[in-house]
């Protein structure tokens, strides 16, 4: 396990909810970031954008998707979570058009 995924697990204990919303809400910054950066023809900008966007959005479906950290969250938050993590999941995939 990396050091950084094992801060971020104890950072998550404490403040799970208050993490993944802010990790969902950096995860659509950069998936539109990069959308505007395709569209100005910054191509390689765009692209380590859309990484930064997907590491963001992996991370996030690891914790919800671990048994043990996501048992903390209320079936509410979970389900929230969840309906945000499909639309994260669209836009991301939307910038696929870019890339051809």
């Amino acid at each position: 396990m990396s050091d950084l995924f094992a801060r971020v697990r104890s950072t998550f204990h404490h403040r799970q909810a208050e993490f993944l919303k802010i990790e969902l809400d950096t995860c659509l910054r950069s998936a539109n970031l990069a959308s505007q950066m395709y569209q100005a023809g910054n191509r390689a900008s765009a692209e380590r954008t859309t990484a930064d966007a997907e590491e963001s959005y992996a991370m996030v479906m690891r914790f919800l998707s671990d048994p043990k950290d996501s048992k903390r969250l209320t079936i509410k938050t979970t389900q929230e979570f969840t309906a945000s993590m499909k639309g994260v999941r669209k836009t991301l995939d939307g910038l696929q058009r870019f890339r051809n």
